[in-house]
């Protein structure tokens, strides 16, 4: 039996056995594909030991020792497989890598690696056609291709060390960025001329940073904004005007009202601001050109909380949301039962956020948003799944929306954190519809996407008493491939469990009775995470939550998309996870060291031509 045949059997079953695991395990036939990747795995393991003990027999000493390396790298592998196996069984119900779980995954990964690794040396070895099996060469190759093996897998730790011990430096002196969408749709939205002055002298090292976002500015909405760089020291007369007294200073003006920016006279004062100075620039137009508006959040129910502890897990903390907000020109009250939650919204309410409740709202408070929704108030509205809100879920049920507490989960398409199963509910979607209050979201759905952990589902009800009320449009929705994990168990069960996109977010609309009708909005969403600190720095939730905030306030002609000016941590998907790994781990280095074995045999080659060429000239 040839050599080839019996790795081309060994390598068949392994591949089955791989593709069987990653793609067919939830189908009927995975049980047989693993049998058949056994058969053949083992089949080749047979079919070496038949031909060692014939050419034993037949007293080809030489011939059988070449067998030796060749079932050895196999048999290295088969002996992964089984230990992979017990790792599967040890952490197949654990949240995360145990001690027991961490030493299996060494105990298979290292060996597979290294085997596979030296399994090409000695088959190219194995494979050269000589007249004269040489045991030699092959055990030459076999020890110099399993280094090789084990240099891979050190490299492999080192990175895997290097990614859990990610230390990031930003060593850019400044990164100035350019004026985003929603400033631009601010200024021109402003129905009064907009002068920003800059005071500076002229040869200032911080006035070229300022002076070419303003200029950049000013030429996309050159309609409403008249730029002025000025020198207090030069000019006075504008310093009196924009009652500044010294230099270092960029001021917005509409009107009789001004707002000032202190930057600082030098790159290094200045540079904190320079690093946001959108959003520092649409923070002033947004006080300058937009009523200010008020936002009543509800307190006392285990909402996100903005007093943030050492302690306190991100996904519970609504600081950087909150903080959004003012920025935003929101005026952040708390709403709890000793404001009058319980009693009545108060009229200078522009919205109320309720951000993931966690311990149920009293009926009397179900009853005061009823009424504020009533006179056409707008509310936001995020739910926590397995938190028991039956009176606010009974009450958005009675509207036709119906919100299932069971978690979303993805076992393909997900974000990968932890490395664990827990992942498969840390979802990414970039299905938007193309509602006014995700107008951002919808225009660059190939370009951001909306984070959820732990998410709920929602599902729109057109029988209910009072839908017919209400106008309720779905606005974000999970992937295609996802599902409702029922039985949390973060895996797809095919007999209980279906397939397919739910919507994670929803906006509704009603009209007020009476005379005075206006519009009441409210926007739903399935996961109070989205807008915690520890997701609301992904551009499409700050997206999200400043697109619906705007609508709710009657806002939406001045949205558009954020400048990502922080610095965020990306984590790739499952597929873009295995790309860079194999990519930088696994097929680089193969292809260095495939590409130095080719060169050192073409110098061989090279080198008996030449032998050759000397041996015939000597004979003749």
């Amino acid at each position: 039996m040839n050599t080839v045949v019996m790795t081309a059997m060994f390598m068949s079953g392994l591949i089955t056995l791989f593709s069987a695991e990653r793609y067919f395990s939830d189908s009927s036939g995975f049980v047989a594909m693993r049998t058949a990747a056994g058969l053949l795995m083992l089949g080749a393991m047979a079919l070496h030991v038949w031909r060692w003990r014939n050419l034993e027999k037949s007293g080809n000493h030489q011939a059988a020792g070449c067998e030796i390396w060749p079932a050895a790298w196999k048999i290295t592998v088969l002996l992964a497989v089984a230990v992979w196996a017990g790792w599967q069984h040890a952490t197949k119900d654990a949240t995360g890598l145990t001690a027991q779980g961490r030493l299996l995954l060494g105990l298979w990964t290292v060996p597979l690696v290294t085997a596979l690794t030296a399994g090409i040396g000695i088959e190219l070895a194995a494979w050269q056609r000589t007249r004269d099996a040489d045991p030699a060469r092959i055990s030459r190759a076999g020890r110099s291709w399993t280094a090789m093996g084990l240099l891979l897998c050190a490299l492999v730790a080192i990175n895997y060390a290097a990614v859990r011990r990610d230390v990031s430096r930003d060593w850019s002196y400044l990164k100035i960025t350019e004026p985003s969408e929603a400033t631009i749709n601010i200024a021109k939205a402003s129905t009064e001329p907009i002068t920003i002055a800059i005071f500076y002298p002229r040869d200032n090292e911080v006035l070229p940073w300022v002076e070419g976002y303003a200029t950049r500015l000013a030429q996309l909405a050159s309609d409403r904004i008249t730029l002025k760089v000025v020198d207090k020291d030069l000019d006075p007369i504008n310093a009196a005007r924009f009652k500044t007294s010294r230099n270092g200073v960029l001021i917005a003006e509409v009107g009789t009202r001004q707002e000032r920016m202190d930057l600082g006279p030098t790159l290094t004062a200045a540079r904190p601001l320079l690093k946001k100075l959108d959003s520092e620039v649409q923070r002033l137009l947004l006080m300058l050109t937009s009523k200010p508006k008020n936002a009543y959040v509800m307190r006392g129910h285990g909402e996100l909380t903005p007093n943030t502890t050492s302690n306190m897990s991100p996904l519970d903390s609504s600081k950087l949301v909150e903080g959004f907000f003012r920025d935003q020109n929101w005026n952040i009250k708390s709403f709890g039962i000793s404001e009058g939650s319980a009693t009545r919204v108060p009229d200078d309410a522009t919205a109320v956020i309720l951000l993931g409740a966690r311990t149920e709202l009293l009926k009397e408070e179900i009853e005061t948003l009823k009424e504020f929704t009533g006179r056409g108030g707008a509310i936001l509205l995020s739910l926590d799944p397995d938190k028991n809100q039956d009176h606010l879920q009974a009450w958005l049920a009675s509207i036709g929306i119906d919100f299932d507490p069971h978690p979303v989960a993805n076992e393909r398409s997900h974000v990968a954190a932890s490395r664990s199963p827990v992942d498969n509910w840390f979802l990414f979607t970039t299905s938007f519809t193309g509602h006014e209050s995700i107008k951002t979201l919808s225009r660059n759905d190939d370009k951001i996407a909306v984070l959820v952990f732990e998410s709920g589902s929602i599902t729109l009800n057109r029988d209910a008493p009072e839908a017919q009320k209400w106008r309720v449009t779905e606005t974000v929705r999970s992937l295609a491939d996802s599902f409702i994990d029922k039985n949390r168990n973060y895996k797809f069960d095919e007999k209980t469990e279906k397939r397919g996109a739910t919507a994670l977010g929803v906006a509704a609309v009603s009209m007020t009775d009476g005379a005075a009708a206006k519009e009441s909005k409210m926007v739903i969403f399935a996961d109070s995470a989205a807008f915690s600190d520890g997701l609301i720095r992904n551009p499409g939730n700050l997206a999200l939550i400043a697109d619906s905030m705007k609508w709710l306030a009657g806002e939406q002609a001045i949205g558009g998309k954020l400048a990502n000016e922080d610095d965020v941590r990306i984590r790739q998907t499952d597929n873009q996870d295995l790309i860079w790994f194999y990519g930088s781990i696994v097929v680089v280095p193969l292809s260095v060291l495939l590409a130095g074995a080719g060169s050192i045999r073409l110098g061989k080659r090279g080198r008996r031509r030449s032998d050759n060429s000397k041996t015939n000239s000597a004979a003749n």
